[in-house]
């Protein structure tokens, strides 16, 4: 009789811790983390909300971005992403090349302007674990320009998780154009 008592309870405390909500939105009054943990951070937030998750947490005006697609078309930048391998961070042998070709235009034109990394993912995955692989995406592609001369203050990550996809077909190829991080020139 203890036993099976027992027994029921452990379900019945299993079943109830592993039900939680998901949060509607980042707690902004939660205690503030190091750079190293707000990188590998896994944010509180629903899909739904379609909101990016912010290493800095600032949010571009209509203006800047104006500004930033102007100044993104002059040289290039936005047009190029750095593509990656379903569930990997780091950078694939064909996409250092495109790394280096950005580091070498934000070095020769830009080297006080802003630049924001966009990681984003695939739709596989949880909301929660794409949030954390694009910010890593994006984290990665960070150390790589700083390793090429950046300046690491002049770069921000933000992470769109699966929120922000280029296709929407249910297909391989349309899934590897999401899998990517994109740069934004704020000057």
């Amino acid at each position: 009789m203890k036993k099976s008592l027992f027994y029921l309870l452990t379900i019945v405390a299993l079943v109830m811790t592993g039900c939680g909500a998901k949060s509607d939105a980042m707690d902004p009054t939660a205690g503030e983390k190091t750079e190293q943990q707000a990188d590998t951070a896994v944010p509180e937030q629903a899909a739904d909300t379609q909101e990016p998750v912010a290493e800095e947490g600032a949010v571009a005006t209509a203006e800047e971005e104006s500004v930033a697609e102007e100044t993104a078309k002059e040289t290039g930048v936005e047009e190029m992403a750095v593509y990656f391998d379903f569930d990997k961070f780091n950078i694939r042998g064909d996409m250092a090349a495109v790394v280096q070709e950005v580091a070498d235009k934000l070095k020769a034109g830009h080297a006080g302007a802003t630049v924001k990394l966009e990681g984003n993912c695939d739709e596989w995955g949880t909301d929660e674990y794409n949030y954390a692989l694009g910010l890593k995406r994006a984290k990665s592609v960070k150390d790589t320009l700083v390793q090429y001369g950046v300046a690491e203050t002049n770069l921000k990550l933000i992470s769109y998780g699966e929120s922000n996809p280029v296709c929407t077909e249910k297909n391989d190829a349309c899934w590897a154009k999401n899998r990517r991080v994109e740069f934004k020139i704020n000057p």
